[in-house]
């Protein structure tokens, strides 16, 4: 099928000339297709020794204002804290390696996946120190308003 692909583009020089040129359709679709490849694979390879790591050093505790609650989620202790680390890490390189970074658009949406995993971060980073129970939801939603609002002006 690819060789296919490639022989019937090739067939024509003018669209393969246009279409590597970085500005057609087609190569920012093919840019966004390995983008999305890329950050799933480096996701299902590379998770699972993340999410390893992550419970060596970051587990979660049960601690509710509820005994009921916590008996409930006994079952839950030990799961790693900062799972989504990963995930928006993968997203990000993939935004480097594929991305138009002179973009305005693309520069906004890492400035968003960077601050809203570092506000999650915060929340976790809290919990993990601490015997608070992370940031309060009024904290949460003042930083979740607070980047909005920077986002929104940009």
């Amino acid at each position: 099928m690819l060789l296919w692909l490639i022989n019937r583009m090739a067939a024509s020089s003018d669209v393969v000339d246009s279409t590597l040129s970085g500005s057609s359709p087609v190569f920012l679709t093919a840019r966004i297709g390995l983008a999305a490849v890329v950050s799933f694979l480096a996701s299902i390879l590379l998770g699972p020794r993340c999410i390893t790591w992550l419970r060596g050093r970051f587990s979660e505790r049960i601690d509710s204002a509820s005994s009921r609650l916590n008996e409930l989620h006994a079952a839950k202790a030990g799961t790693p804290s900062m799972g989504g680390l990963f995930v928006a890490l993968a997203i990000v390189v993939s935004v480097l390696v594929f991305g138009n970074l002179a973009n305005a658009r693309v520069q906004l949406a890492l400035f968003v996946t960077i601050t809203f995993t570092a506000l999650g971060c915060m929340d976790d980073w809290i919990k993990l120190t601490t015997k608070k129970r992370g940031l309060t939801a009024r904290q949460k939603l003042f930083g979740q308003c607070l980047l909005s609002g920077v986002t929104a002006y940009w």
